[in-house]
């Protein structure tokens, strides 16, 4: 099993980065603790790991442009997974958005839209709310890091 501790020792150089630049829908993260802080600390940790490896990409000609961004989408409606937003990320001739979703306990569906429609994801959650996501052998592909 892959711990938060594991990323945070290896940074760049853990396995679940490669080739990040050819497959982002291969980022499948789901951050959980009932402490809202050490969520969003979590998803500022994945923010900058990613920047450095993405820095790295660009400068070996793998990738034109990245963003990395933490979104809160507590207050998001329900068909935030058809937004604008969801749609620009992944890759995009050689542009690359990687959006990191917290507080995503309102979409408990996100999980498997994202899977499906082979999207980069990173999300935060609650206990309850991992507990309570819709398909729970989609949830079972992500990877799960207490934090």
């Amino acid at each position: 099993m892959i711990e938060y501790e594991d990323f945070k020792k290896l940074r760049t150089w853990h396995p679940a980065l490669d080739d990040i630049s050819k497959n982002p829908h291969d980022i499948k993260l789901l951050l959980v603790s009932s402490d809202e802080s050490k969520r969003l600390q979590a998803c500022e940790f994945f923010k900058t790991l990613l920047e450095e490896k993405l820095k790295r990409e660009m400068s070996e000609g793998n990738l034109r442009e990245f963003e990395v961004t933490v979104i809160d989408i507590s207050n998001e409606n329900h068909d935030f997974a058809y937004s604008d937003t969801f749609e620009r990320s992944g890759m995009h001739g050689g542009r690359l958005f990687i959006p990191i979703y917290h507080n995503a306990d309102n979409h408990l569906g996100l999980p498997q839209i994202a899977f499906d429609r082979l999207k980069p994801g990173i999300l935060s959650y609650t206990p309850e709310g991992y507990d309570k996501i819709i398909n729970y052998s989609k949830r079972n592909s992500y990877r799960r890091l207490d934090v």
